[in-house]
């Protein structure tokens, strides 16, 4: 098996969570009412809720750099990752679907939901489907110091 191919995959699902997280969270921060208005949704009360959201989300992204940076040292933060996104996509698909939230919240529970799919199936090589497997695992290429690339 050749760990490294596999090993891109990891990298670059997590690069792609950290981005989405991140281009999430600067609005957040920066205009949380512009946020609201383009994804159709009300403004909290306190919008210190969502701007906490916002930092928040940057420290996911911090975590989902990890294994972009050494991505055979941290499968567990993948396993993690693809647990987190799915039960986010069903906690937003039940509040459209039982608590009458905005519709808007059905595509980012989407989007989630293909992220946890693909963070799942990005581990899929190395463990079968039982991913919780590699959690404690360093998988780096044979000919490589830890670390580098």
């Amino acid at each position: 098996m050749n760990t490294g191919h596999f090993l891109a995959a990891v990298r670059y699902t997590m690069l792609a969570g950290a981005l989405y997280d991140l281009a999430v969270a600067v609005p957040l921060l920066a205009a949380p009412e512009l946020l609201a208005r383009i994804l159709g949704t009300p403004m909290p009360a306190e919008e210190i809720h969502l701007r906490f959201i916002g930092i928040f989300l940057i420290a996911l992204a911090i975590f989902y750099l990890l294994p972009v940076i050494h991505p055979g040292r941290y499968l567990g933060n993948v396993a993690a990752a693809a647990a987190a996104r799915t039960m986010g996509a069903v906690f937003l698909i039940a509040a459209v679907a039982g608590y009458g939230q905005p519709r808007a919240y059905l595509l980012l529970g989407a989007i989630d939901l293909a992220f946890g799919g693909v963070h799942y199936l990005s581990l899929v090589p190395f463990s079968g489907f039982k991913v919780w497997q590699v959690a404690g695992a360093d998988i780096t290429p044979r000919g490589r110091p830890a670390g580098r690339r």
